[in-house]
């Protein structure tokens, strides 16, 4: 089980391959709802603004509950202290 306790990386070598957009989102594991967090952010995507991506077309996603040093905020996905989950969503018309 994820927990708050412990950072994750999520590496996409491109990112996933839809028409439309795609998000992963962060839920608490406890009661299935998003926890308010200081940066205002539930999910990553494609809309983020900001978003960082490798000069590759790469994106990595820092999902932890404390926030990251430099620029490893800028794709920061805060996660609940406890247990959590993720859902991607790949969106299509």
């Amino acid at each position: 089980m994820l927990t708050g306790a412990q950072a994750c990386t999520l590496h996409f070598e491109r990112p996933p391959p839809v028409d439309a957009f795609w998000s992963l989102t962060v839920y608490d594991a406890r009661d299935k709802l998003f926890k308010a967090n200081p940066i205002d952010r539930y999910k990553v995507g494609s809309d983020t603004p900001g978003l960082v991506t490798g000069a590759d077309g790469s994106v990595t996603i820092r999902a932890q509950h404390a926030a990251p040093a430099g620029d490893a905020s800028r794709n920061w996905l805060q996660t609940p202290a406890g247990p959590f989950y993720f859902v991607l969503r790949l969106h299509q018309p």
